[in-house]
This record gives C-alpha cells, sequence and structure tokens, in this order.
C-alpha cells in the first residue's frame, strides 16, 4: 500500500488538517525559526481581493462557479492529465470538480 492509498482512506476533516498543520508548525528544531498560520484561505483571499480592489460578491462568486462546472474543455483537460498520471487514474471527473468547488465555495462563497 501506497501513502496516497493511506492517506485517502483517512476520514479527514477541516479542524484535522488545522490541527495536524498547527502540530507540524510547532515543533522546535532549534534554530530559532517560528511558524505560524495567521489567515485562514478565506482571509487571505478577502484581503488580497481588498489590496486588489477585485471584490467579488457571492452572486458573481457562483456565476464564475457554475460556468468552471460546466466547462467541456476542463473536462477533456482532465481526462487527458488523468491518462498522463497514474495516481489520478481512479479519480473520475465529477468527483474532482465537485470537491473542488466545495473547497472553492468554503473561501469564495
Amino acid at each position: 500500500m501506497d501513502i496516497d492509498t493511506t492517506v485517502r482512506s483517512l476520514p479527514l476533516t477541516d479542524d484535522d488538517i488545522q490541527k495536524f498543520i498547527n502540530e507540524i508548525c510547532s515543533i522546535e528544531i532549534g534554530d530559532s525559526v517560528a511558524f505560524r498560520i495567521t489567515h485562514t484561505d478565506a482571509e487571505a483571499f478577502k484581503a488580497t481581493c481588498q489590496k486588489r480592489d477585485t471584490m467579488f460578491s457571492a452572486e458573481k462568486a457562483d456565476s464564475i462557479l457554475k460556468l468552471i462546472v460546466g466547462d467541456t474543455m476542463l473536462k477533456e483537460n482532465w481526462g487527458r492529465f488523468r491518462n498522463k498520471n497514474e495516481f489520478a487514474k481512479e479519480l473520475e471527473w465529477e468527483t474532482v470538480n465537485t470537491q473542488a468547488v466545495d473547497s472553492i465555495k468554503k473561501v469564495f462563497v
């Protein structure tokens, strides 16, 4: 069994992932360097949009996501990527698309 299979079978929540990242960042190795997470994805995205003066309404973000979901070129590109990369062979477009959109919605919408 490879690491990808092992990780995919773990029931991880967003909170679990955040906890793991915080634990990794808190490991001291004696080099006087400290890491910490200062923003969530949503906070970082909002700050970037404000700096660039490119704010998105929830409606605008939702309309863009609908375009992505229905884009046949993206689906075709995924098929080519899947065929060239063994690790992606079992990942259907619908699953990847749904997971990506759900993740994006957590940040943008």
